[in-house]
């Protein structure tokens, strides 16, 4: 991969974080609005919640950047480049904006991901 594709690739994961970000928020925001029982309720609150609107076109760039990279490089090194560091920033995130907890396991776990990540961008 060449510095645009790893540029391109970095802007991919920031886009998927930032709007599956959003969409839980507003998937979150959705469940408390309405009764727990009624699944049209619950379906027409995400379908109108602000930042589930905002969260879709969001996710939507970062899959047309994919899109891109993927016609022009390998499947299975972009796919693992992009779910690591997918998987790490949505970690951090989850962390500091739902207060989701970030155990000495899950760390580990990132570690080795990202140790694979480096083996298969570099083969």
């Amino acid at each position: 991969m060449n510095k645009l594709t790893y540029s391109l690739t970095f802007l991919t994961v920031l886009f998927y974080t930032i709007g599956q970000s959003t969409l839980k928020k507003g998937v979150d925001q959705a469940a408390l609005c309405c009764q727990k029982d009624s699944l049209l309720d619950y379906v027409w609150n995400v379908l109108t919640n602000p930042f589930v609107l905002c969260g879709l076109p969001i996710c939507w760039t970062g899959t047309m950047i994919y899109l891109y990279i993927l016609g022009r490089t390998d499947l299975s090194v972009v796919n693992t480049v992009i779910i690591g560091g997918n998987c790490l920033a949505t970690a951090f995130m989850g962390h500091f904006l739902f207060g989701e907890v970030l155990s000495p396991l899950r760390f580990l776990g990132m570690g080795l991901i990202i140790i694979g990540v480096i083996f298969v961008s570099r083969a």
